[in-house]
């Protein structure tokens, strides 16, 4: 009897000990993270951000980390589709007032993880490009929404990109996984049905004014994902110059046959002036990422 006490009283030392170990974990990538998020000095967000992202990555890849709880992780958005087959995390670091760098990793069920690493340059062609994880065009991911095309199911992701001091981008990719690692982008996307290169893009990128609020969503009631349709006017920012502003109505895109079919301004209330309100990021309270990149 007092083996089984004994050795009953090791196993809950032990768990303990992990439990303790593992929220001491958290506590410390919280810390790095509001640095990375909050501190002034751009020194000491870039130091943060070095340090969370060694120990993040290096928290991923213990064993069982699939099963660990990161909610209380603050700033970092954690999302599953509904199968529970990936999680994907985002986040952020702002360099300065014009530069932000970001960062995202895939943690898959069987435990294998994929550090998503953001492009260098600016991609002219990103609408018609598959990219590989360390070619990814970061964003701060909000949704995931899974769809089937041609047998194989894939998701959209829903994210932001804090683009430049005037313009940011909304951005819905698809991700799907091809012998197990993550593709980004796949023609599915149909403006038309001639089949036209320039019409059958892999991804939605919607570049618009700093100051305007652009949205993109799934509208079950619809059956369609809808966003703001975009106009081109002046900027009323100083020093802006032409840029894209939703005009009050709405496009969609309906799902046909594992295709995304363009239906074109499905409300018609179009406003006299571009609504202008202070930018949101979906009921988030911080700006996503810029195309630049640190050496």
């Amino acid at each position: 009897m007092k083996v089984i006490q004994t050795v009953f009283l090791l196993v809950v030392i032990c768990l303990s000990a992990k439990a303790q170990e593992s929220s001491m974990g958290l506590d410390k990538l919280n810390f790095y993270c509001d640095v990375m998020m909050n501190a002034g000095d751009a020194e000491n967000r870039i130091y943060a951000q070095q340090e969370f992202n060694k120990l993040f990555f290096e928290t991923l890849k213990e064993e069982d980390s699939w099963n660990r709880d990161f909610s209380g992780l603050k700033w970092i958005p954690q999302l599953s589709d509904s199968s529970n087959t990936f999680k994907v995390f985002s986040w952020e670091l702002k360099v300065s007032e014009e530069e932000y760098e970001h960062y995202g990793a895939l943690l898959m069920n069987n435990g294998d993880v994929f550090p998503l690493s953001n492009t260098e340059t600016d991609l002219e062609d990103l609408e018609y490009t598959t990219l590989t994880s360390e070619e990814w065009y970061g964003a701060l991911y909000y949704r995931v929404e899974a769809f089937e095309a041609n047998g194989e199911t894939m998701y959209l992701l829903y994210g932001h990109n804090s683009f430049s001091k005037f313009n940011r981008i909304k951005i819905v990719d698809v991700l799907r996984f091809e012998e197990g690692k993550p593709l980004f982008g796949q023609e599915v996307f149909y403006k038309s049905t001639d089949g036209s290169r320039a019409d059958v893009m892999n991804r939605l990128v919607l570049t618009h004014s700093s100051d305007a609020s652009v949205t993109t969503r799934y509208n079950p009631g619809l059956n369609m994902l809808i966003h703001d349709h975009l106009i081109t006017r002046i900027g009323r920012l100083e020093g802006q110059g032409a840029t894209n502003l939703p005009d009050g109505s709405y496009v969609g895109w309906e799902l046909k046959n594992g295709k995304w079919y363009y239906v074109e301004k499905i409300y018609d209330q179009v406003s006299e002036e571009a609504p202008r309100p202070k930018p949101i990021l979906d009921g988030r309270n911080k700006p996503a990422f810029k195309k630049n990149k640190r050496n």
